[in-house]
């Protein structure tokens, strides 16, 4: 380059730059423009005309010349409920109404003064909460919320004003602090700021940490197995882990096409724990009750209708459709169909079987039914109970079934179940059952290392080790196509009341069969009863040995206020319940229990189920329990200690505790699959035997926080 070319060059080079600097932000300008009026379009969405016309003239009526409500109580300290932030609520229900084009109230001077007086009120008062949520989550998003609606709004909030909101919600700490749902929440309000302050620095910083939590991580959020802990290892996968969903998904739509749009690795993993893990947990609209932690025992805690709603809170599939891939499409328009009941609860279902060893939970799925179990072990947490809410929540843990064909098999059964029978549990029979043990609140640790399952995608087994609450047990399940295989073993307890194993207590709905001597009756009466097989809305229960039944189909009483103190004010409940447990008796000895559960079945097929000879109860004893399913050509075991076990004309030897199963894929090809439930191994040795010959097979398990995970391996023999 001569002279003359490199005295250009440099001449040209600042003005370059400056070209680019400016065109970065114009860009950075209309990206702020872009998202403060997608936010704010939701924000206003989410209350209708019907509720502005309602509400504002009451408020209006109401509001003192200071600012405040005296309906409010500025003094309160709730954890919970906390009275001030209806100030907040107030407040931005006046904006939306001035903001929103088309109403009475748009552009409306006394609506602005209305607006004004009751945030500077709130800015003088500052008022605060016990529940550190309320002042670092809540009241900053509800501040962050009202900014934004605001800088759309005709007349802008006089600036001194919003400093003063702004200076309040930096006092909230940073996300960088905490993990999982509440940094998202953290994340979001400063989302919030940035956007009213077209601050490209902190726009940068807040939606990198609100993505943050995509990505896997061993503490809390999303596990390597897929599931999600919230309060260290405690599974949330639709509490916590809904929030979650929600504010990603939200926040996603917000950037799509900017330049602070989310990447496609972490839309990956968010879509994948979305269509993964918590819509098969999810039957029509209602969600399995083992994954919404101690929002079990809030109303309507397990309808998901109004996911599909914007004006919700945590209603966010419309964000969702935004961001899901093309090739997820159809899945995604399966699921809204089936949470709003437009399409029937088994519409575009896929049959599949998932183990999450980090979670400590099953999740097995058929079109006509799903069926999962919630565990714990030393390495997670038995279901929460905090801010006195979910009470009774200390059995749920142990080995819990939740078993829905419709999907509403326990919508709002809470109030009224009694909490020392809970469905697939064995637990002490109190007197009153109120008086389940309370140890402590947020989660109390498991007491046992055996706890794990084996899946192959389709098929797998899970044990269940119990030591808890002066019970001691092995418990087994064993999933198939069409049932479900459950088996307890060496039972035993020193505790002054009974030991029952309750199979299911669920709404009653029609009436109740029962095989007894090869014909099916109808049962009418509550108390002790003799069947071989029970029938009751669409799910039946076959005993393949005499059983010490005991079956209840009656009103049952209670209150929310019972189970969570935040919910005292409603009235008391009243359900028909249908209750059906094993009798153990007092200071069982080595007791045990066999049954196997038919979901989508009928009264008509009582007598085929349980005289159906394709599923064999192999063992079910202190050192193995095994299940054979000839028509699939699937034999599941549980050892609890190295040893072999025979069927037909095979024989499988291992050297160590485990669960495997085996299943025969062809005349000579044989999958094998293993896990180890106690997650210290590192290998394990398996020789399996066939009628042909012997194969000797070592399973180098999985390492760091892929133990417990199943491997498989196929021969051919």
């Amino acid at each position: 380059m001569n002279a003359l070319k490199k005295s250009v060059y440099r001449g040209l080079l600042p003005l370059l730059l400056l070209v680019m600097v400016g065109k970065v932000s114009a860009q950075n300008k209309s990206d702020f423009k872009t998202i403060r009026e997608r936010i704010a379009k939701m924000i206003i969405a989410q209350t209708s005309d019907e509720t502005l016309q309602k509400e504002v003239p009451e408020l209006l009526k109401t509001e003192q010349c200071n600012g405040m409500w005296n309906a409010v109580d500025y003094h309160d300290k709730s954890m919970v409920d906390w009275k001030p932030i209806y100030h907040l609520y107030n407040v931005e229900t006046l904006a939306i109404a001035f903001t929103k084009k088309g109403t009475k109230y748009y552009n409306d001077n006394s609506l602005y003064e209305s607006i004004n007086k009751g945030l500077n009120y709130w800015c003088e008062v500052q008022p605060t909460s016990n529940n550190w949520w309320h002042n670092d989550i809540n009241a900053p998003k509800l501040l962050g919320r009202i900014l934004v609606v605001m800088s759309v709004a005709p007349k802008p909030l006089d600036l001194s004003l919003k400093n003063k909101m702004i200076a309040l919600m930096e006092k909230a700490p940073s996300p960088k602090e905490k993990t999982g749902a509440n940094k998202l929440d953290i994340a979001i309000h400063n989302i919030y700021r940035a956007s009213v302050t077209d601050d490209d620095k902190l726009m940068k910083f807040a939606t990198e940490e609100a993505f943050q939590p995509l990505q896997f991580t061993e503490e809390e959020g999303i596990q390597y197995d897929n599931s999600y802990q919230q309060h260290g290892a405690q599974l949330h996968i639709a509490s916590y882990g809904q929030v979650f969903l929600s504010g990603e998904y939200m926040v996603a739509s917000w950037l799509v096409g900017t330049n602070y749009a989310l990447s496609k690795e972490k839309t990956d993993i968010l879509n994948d724990y979305f269509f993964n893990t918590y819509v098969p947990a999810i039957r029509g609209r209602y969600a399995d009750f083992n994954i919404v932690g101690r929002r079990i025992s809030r109303p309507n805690a397990l309808d998901k209708k109004s996911l599909n709603e914007i004006g919700f809170e945590e209603g966010f599939l419309p964000f969702a459709e935004v961001v899901v891939d093309k090739s997820q499409k159809k899945d995604f328009e399966n699921f809204v169909a089936r949470t709003l009941e437009e399409k029937p609860s088994d519409f575009g279902v896929k049959p599949q079987h998932i183990y999450f060893w980090k979670g400590d939970y099953t999740l097995h799925q058929r079109p006509g039914y799903s069926f999962n179990v919630r565990t714990n072990s030393t390495r997670t947490k038995r279901t929460e109970r905090g801010n006195d809410e979910n009470l009774f929540a200390d059995v749920l843990a142990d080995g819990a079934t939740n078993i829905q064909v419709k999907g509403d098999e326990y919508f709002n059964i809470m109030p009224v179940w009694e909490w020392d029978k809970i469905p697939g549990v064995t637990s002490r029979d109190y007197v009153e059952y109120e008086a389940v043990p309370k140890e402590k609140e947020w989660g109390i640790d498991g007491t046992t290392t055996f706890v794990g399952g084996v899946s192959d995608g389709l098929y797998g087994a899970t044990v269940y080790t119990q030591n808890y609450d002066s019970i001691t047990a092995k418990k087994g399940y064993f999933f198939f196509d069409n049932a479900v295989v459950c088996l307890g073993t060496d039972i035993n307890s020193q505790a002054d009341e009974p030991i029952v194993t309750t199979i299911n207590q669920t709404l009653s709905k029609g009436n109740i069969y029962a095989l007894q001597n090869g014909k099916i009756n109808e049962i009418t009466t509550n108390g002790k009863i003799s069947a071989d097989a029970i029938w009751h809305n669409n799910v039946a229960y076959i005993f393949p040995q005499k059983t010490d039944l005991s079956l209840t189909n009656e009103i049952q009483k209670g209150s929310w206020g019972r189970i969570n103190t935040a919910h005292t004010d409603l009235p008391d409940v009243e359900e028909k319940v249908f209750k059906l447990w094993i009798n153990q008796g007092v200071k069982p000895v080595n007791a045990s229990y066999e049954y196997m559960v038919y979901p989508n079945s009928t009264k008509e097929n009582l007598a085929v189920n349980f005289n159906n000879k394709d599923i064999q109860i192999l063992r079910n004893d202190a050192k193995i329990q095994a299940v054979q399913n000839k028509k699939l050509n699937i034999v599941q075991i549980i050892f609890y200690e190295s040893g072999s076990l025979k069927w037909d004309n095979q024989e499988i030897k291992v050297d160590k505790p485990c669960i495997l199963q085996v299943r025969k894929l062809s005349r000579r090809n044989t999958e094998i699959s293993v896990a180890d439930p106690n997650q210290t191994e590192e290998e394990i040795n398996v020789v399996y035997t066939s009628s042909r010959k012997s194969k000797n097979l070592k399973f180098d398990l999985p390492k760091g926080v892929y133990k417990g995970k199943t491997i498989q391996k196929r021969i051919r023999i």
